[in-house]
């Protein structure tokens, strides 16, 4: 079977031909081989946009499965994090209660616990809980600025003629199924 390249190829041939007949012989009546061969290009040209149309609508539906997926993956590996994570957290705190109870107190009123091949320390420390971040002085507040480009708003300029540093309108296609 041709490629879209070859049918798009000969239908234009066809279509210079039949314009080229048309003005040598002062005439719009095509030719029955030429007005054949456009019929037959494109009816070709018919079936190869609506095989690409259905291979497109296959791909797309798997990309749709392959996100599905990954989400699912991305899922459990977050559900095994969030396990192994509360398991650390579990483990940690019962070596804390251990080594509070039982383990020998430096000057520093830190404690420890000698083991063969480590030594688990305990050290206090201080770290601020916010409660309310509501009641919180505004000048404990940290403000995040992020900056993006406004593509709607240079493209409002320079479809109103306005010329923008740095910016420039790309004309492309798409396309679309209904």
């Amino acid at each position: 079977m041709k490629n879209l390249f070859e049918i798009s190829g000969e239908l234009e041939r066809t279509l210079r031909e039949l314009e080229t007949y048309c003005n040598d012989n002062q005439t719009d009546e095509l030719p029955d081989e030429l007005a054949d061969r456009l019929i037959i290009n494109q009816d070709e040209l018919a079936d190869k946009l609506d095989a690409y149309y259905h291979v497109i609508t296959q791909i797309k539906a798997e990309r749709e499965a392959l996100k599905a997926y990954k989400k699912s993956i991305v899922d459990r590996v977050g559900a095994k994090d969030k396990a192994l994570q509360s398991n650390i957290e579990r483990l940690s705190n019962l070596m804390m209660v251990a080594v509070d109870k039982f383990g020998e107190e430096r000057k520093n009123g830190n404690k420890f616990f000698k083991l063969p091949t480590v030594s688990v320390n305990l050290t206090a420390s201080k770290a601020v809980k916010v409660l309310d971040e509501g009641i919180i002085p505004n000048e404990f507040i940290k403000t995040k600025i992020t900056e993006s480009v406004d593509k709607t708003a240079i493209k409002n300029k320079l479809k109103a003629g306005e010329a923008v540093p740095g910016a420039e309108m790309e004309e492309g296609w798409n396309i679309g199924f209904r």
